[in-house]
């Protein structure tokens, strides 16, 4: 069995708690299936879920146009311009999954998904 040692042990179950690292290195907690916090290599969104304010730290002092959009792609907030540190009130979103949109001057995108409870 794939999933057994050379002494028939289950490595699956011995493994313990388990965090998934994707591309663009979310951590995710396996037992709630929930972002512990969601990191890009130059951009931190936190909390993730959150209820009514999304902390959004940028790399740079850029100023990047930003957007929140519904999974099905269409525009459900929009937030004009962001900086550095700034937190997003989404209090008036309903519940469920969204993309953060940040468009910085050069027109380089980024798309962060966060959930809002």
């Amino acid at each position: 069995m794939e999933d057994e040692d050379e002494f028939g042990n289950n490595t699956l179950y011995e493994a313990g708690s388990v965090y998934y690292l994707t591309n663009d290195t979310a951590l995710m907690d396996n037992s709630t299936g929930l972002d512990l916090t969601h990191i890009t290599t130059d951009l931190l969104v936190f909390p993730v879920p959150t209820s009514d304010v999304l902390n959004v730290v940028l790399p740079d002092t850029r100023t990047y146009r930003a957007d929140v959009i519904g999974l099905d792609g269409r525009l459900v907030l929009p937030l004009g311009t962001m900086r550095s540190r700034t937190p997003v009130d989404v209090s008036t979103l309903t519940a469920g999954a969204y993309l953060l949109r940040l468009t910085s001057g050069a027109y380089d995108v980024r798309h962060i998904r966060f959930v809002k409870e």
